[in-house]
């Protein structure tokens, strides 16, 4: 017992220092920040901004793969094994709030099926 409190502690303390970490890395060299993530179980919504996208330069197809690269090593690293799970992760020009529609904010979105520790796109 003691040692899964001490498991969780250690996986909230990473996810705290991960989650204020500042500019991440991805395939395209964009910057890219953490907005959020919102947990609706078996949905888990992983929101980034993205100044550069959209009328700013950069068009979906310029990163996609970045989509991909931050369910892979930001989502399924912050969920741990939850195989099945639906993680969506969204691009946004500048931070918005969920739900509320911004028609002037671009906006990319891709979901991803969690599985054997990969990231499988869905189909919507």
């Amino acid at each position: 017992m003691i040692t899964y409190q001490i498991t969780i502690l250690i996986s909230a303390i990473a996810y705290a220092v991960t989650v204020f970490d500042g500019l991440l890395s991805v395939p395209s060299g964009q910057p890219v920040t953490f907005q959020e993530m919102i947990a609706e179980p078996p949905v888990y919504r992983f929101r980034f901004v993205a100044p550069q996208i959209g009328d700013a330069g950069r068009a979906y197809e310029d990163v996609e793969g970045d989509m991909r690269y931050l369910c892979e090593t930001y989502a399924l690293p912050h969920l741990g094994v939850r195989e099945g799970a639906q993680i969506v992760i969204s691009l946004a020009r500048r931070e918005t709030e969920f739900g509320v529609a911004e028609p002037d904010v671009t906006q990319f979105f891709e979901a991803y099926r969690a599985e054997g520790g990969s990231c499988i796109l869905e189909i919507f």
